[in-house]
């Protein structure tokens, strides 16, 4: 079946939550990629634990941008569909009997907490958290709520986290693309089109600047 042939539901406001979340997945599967590409890793190092943190990751982008302008209640409703998605994902293929917790403790006691705490400069603070978060599932299939810190040598790694941080950050404008252009009522199929064509002039704009 192909990524857009899923099921339609007779209610307008619930076919757009599920755009939404196809969204997510979408957005996920490019922070995974960025993640090993940014710091060379190994995907057979980094496998279903480090995708459902992705997952997570792009469940707050996606409800940061809906905080603007869009009802508390779709925003629940959001929420509600978007975590019992990623449970369903990822229960069989994780040790871990407590994911519903691990999201909410990620999303409200960590994620939530940095743009309150740290106003406009808080992307920097949430790369940091992320970047621990994503190098903790390294070689697990088992989500910790606080993973471990690995200390690195900063010359070697610096040039690796901008790297990590600049295509990051494209994804949040991909997540803002996402909410404001679904409720605006474009086609999700259109707007990932979109976004792919932008991240392919992004790339080939990097590859003549020589980064």
């Amino acid at each position: 079946m192909g990524l857009f042939n899923f099921f339609r539901k007779n209610n307008p406001k619930e076919n757009m939550l599920d755009d939404l979340y196809s969204g997510l997945e979408i957005i996920a599967d490019s922070s995974y990629r960025i993640f090993l590409e940014s710091y060379n890793l190994d995907k057979r190092s980094f496998g279903e634990a480090t995708r459902f943190e992705t997952c997570i990751a792009i469940l707050f982008y996606i409800d940061y941008c809906m905080s603007v302008n869009i009802p508390d209640n779709i925003r629940k409703n959001f929420y509600e569909l978007a975590k019992d998605n990623i449970i369903a994902r990822f229960s069989n293929k994780l040790l871990n009997t407590d994911l519903s917790d691990i999201i909410d403790y990620r999303f409200d006691e960590e994620y939530s907490k940095i743009p309150m705490k740290m106003g406009r400069d808080w992307p920097k603070s949430f790369n940091n958290l992320y970047e621990v978060t994503l190098k903790g599932t390294e070689n697990t299939d088992t989500i910790k709520k606080l993973p471990g810190i690995k200390y690195e040598g900063m010359s070697e790694q610096i040039p690796k986290k901008l790297l990590f941080i600049r295509d990051e950050t494209g994804n949040m404008y991909k997540a803002a693309k996402l909410v404001k252009e679904l409720f605006a009522g474009k086609s999700l199929r259109l707007i990932i089109q979109e976004i792919e064509e932008a991240d392919l002039k992004i790339k080939q704009k990097f590859r003549e600047m020589g980064l």
